[in-house]
């Protein structure tokens, strides 16, 4: 599926993928990512809805420069508009669970519903290593030399083969996406989102009960970055939250899982047509 770009107004320019017809489902890709992330998800949506999956500001066909989480809602809404999509479900991964949610407290009555896979949202999401992370010299250094690690081991077989043997929760289909998603130049866009979830996860969190859309939250029983407890407590948070853990996956659901977040875009998208 090839990207088409859009100007969204001044410099605003991002590369998206669309295809499919009938009700909307937008996709957003995790810290790092691309649309091509949801690959596998969008073909098993495609028969039934418009699948709109975009590569985030700082990542992939987009590029250019990293936003924050509210930054990247405006985008979001901004995509919906110039496709005129007035209504869509978001799905968002990781960090793009972040994204999805500070999206419907903007625009409620534009939200369908909400699938959150593996996401950030309460104050949990954040750990020690994200405050590291965001340190001055330090983190900028740390996170370019995992990139880098991450771009010249991991290609190599024996190092996979180990790190899934050594790492018992990490599954072979994270380490191959981990490998196919990490660019030379996303380390920068990285950072900026670090600092940006550190400086708006406790804004978000506090309002996190505002957001009325019907939600699922996704969390794989194998996640070792975002635990299923993150997972568990956002569900609770959120008025209309339900919990579903995913067994056998770990963090990369919709590359791992796609048959269990596609079900849960559908059951959504049932949901808000018999509304």
């Amino acid at each position: 599926m090839e990207h088409r770009t859009l100007g969204l107004g001044g410099a605003v320019r991002v590369a998206y993928r669309d295809e499919g017809a009938g009700p909307a489902v937008l996709l957003l890709h995790g810290q790092p990512g691309s649309a091509a992330t949801w690959g596998a998800v969008a073909k098993r949506l495609r028969d039934r809805a418009r699948v709109v999956s975009l590569d985030r500001p700082g990542y992939g066909e987009t590029g250019g420069r990293a936003r924050g989480i509210g930054e990247n809602a405006e985008v979001a809404l901004a995509l919906l508009d110039a496709l005129g999509i007035e209504r869509a479900v978001l799905v968002g991964h990781s960090w793009g669970g972040g994204v999805a949610l500070a999206t419907a407290l903007r625009a409620r009555r534009r939200i369908a519903g909400l699938v959150l896979v593996a996401s950030i949202g309460p104050r949990s999401s954040i750990d020690p290593l994200d405050r590291v992370l965001v340190a001055p010299v330090v983190g900028p250094a740390l996170t370019l030399g995992g990139f880098l690690a991450v771009r010249r081991l991991l290609p190599l077989a024996v190092v996979r083969r180990r790190l899934v043997r050594e790492l018992g929760t990490l599954p072979r289909a994270s380490v191959d996406e981990l490998v196919r998603q990490v660019r030379r130049r996303d380390w920068r866009s990285f950072v900026v989102e670090q600092r940006a979830l550190v400086r708006e996860i406790d804004a978000l969190a506090a309002r996190l009960p505002e957001v009325d859309a019907a939600a699922i939250v996704l969390a794989g029983a194998l996640d070792f970055l975002l635990r299923p407890r993150v997972g568990r407590e956002l569900a609770a948070t959120l008025p209309r939250g339900r919990f579903r853990l995913v067994r056998d996956a770990g963090h990369v659901m919709p590359v791992e899982a796609p048959d269990a977040v596609a079900a849960a875009v559908l059951e959504l998208l049932e949901r808000d047509a018999a509304a």
